[in-house]
């Protein structure tokens, strides 16, 4: 009995201009990019360092921000408490000489209250009386950099007003905390109104 052998169609072509190729390839693609999208929503190595990356930032700038104005609330208070110490002897006196304390005294005073947190060199001060406290001129002169300018010394006699301003130009501890504000320092003034004694 003769074997017929049976001859199989040769495959044919795929134009791959034709849209049937386009389709198939496109639909291979589609597949292939879902899976390894897939893969990536699983895979999480990494992942701790992407979040500090994104938080980081953030958390840094508040920070400093919370440093920076804590160093300034505490320098204030240290500031307010050498000026309440110093405007006293004004307002008592010097029982050696019946009168108000000089200028070397009343800055000595206000280096040693301040110093702590306040450069000795970086104080600046006005000191202004008269009759009544409602003449006394309360206005502060500041150079371009911030400084007090207006520097004078003049405790006046028993029993006047006197008004006692201390400044200090704090720079930044932090230097870039300054590009918020447009400036490099900040200037803190502490101020006491007080009626002198009779010596």
């Amino acid at each position: 009995m003769a074997r017929h052998r049976r001859t199989l169609p040769l495959p044919t072509a795929i134009d791959p201009t034709s849209s049937s190729a386009r389709a198939v390839f496109t639909s291979r693609s589609m597949t292939a990019l879902r899976r390894h999208w897939l893969r990536l929503r699983r895979h999480r190595r990494g992942i701790a360092a992407i979040e500090f990356g994104l938080l980081a930032p953030i958390f840094l700038v508040l920070l400093c921000g919370i440093i920076e104005n804590g160093l300034i609330l505490l320098t204030q208070t240290v500031l307010d408490n050498a000026t309440r110490d110093a405007s006293r002897l004004i307002m008592l006196g010097d029982p050696t000489t019946g009168s108000a304390p000089t200028a070397s005294i009343f800055s000595t005073a206000l280096c040693n209250g301040a110093s702590t947190m306040v450069p000795c060199a970086n104080i600046k001060y006005s000191v202004v009386s008269g009759s009544t406290f409602a003449g006394l001129n309360t206005t502060l002169q500041t150079d371009a950099n911030g400084n007090m300018i207006n520097m004078q010394y003049s405790p006046g006699t028993a029993q006047q007003a006197v008004l006692v301003q201390v400044g200090y130009n704090r720079p930044f501890l932090i230097p870039w905390y300054g590009l918020f504000s447009g400036v490099k320092s900040e200037l803190l003034v502490s101020t006491r109104a007080l009626k002198s004694e009779p010596y």
